[in-house]
């Protein structure tokens, strides 16, 4: 009796454990998904930094040619 109270009690700690561990890995996840949108962003944002300023030399160089 002893050793199945023990052994029951042992299976309830690590269920315990087990769902703690799930929650954080959850939570990790979570994390991890909001850093990669953020970082999904900056990279769109340099995109479009990178698009403007081509998009200005495009235009200045029509601008030059427009003026010979």
């Amino acid at each position: 009796m002893q050793r199945r109270d023990n052994l029951r009690a042992s299976a309830d700690d690590l269920k315990d454990q087990l769902e703690a561990a799930q929650d954080a890995l959850a939570e990790a996840v979570e994390d991890l998904k909001k850093i990669e949108l953020m970082e999904e962003r900056d990279q769109e944002r340099a995109r479009h930094a990178l698009d403007a300023a081509e998009q200005d030399q495009l235009d200045e160089i029509a601008t030059q040619r427009a003026m010979r």
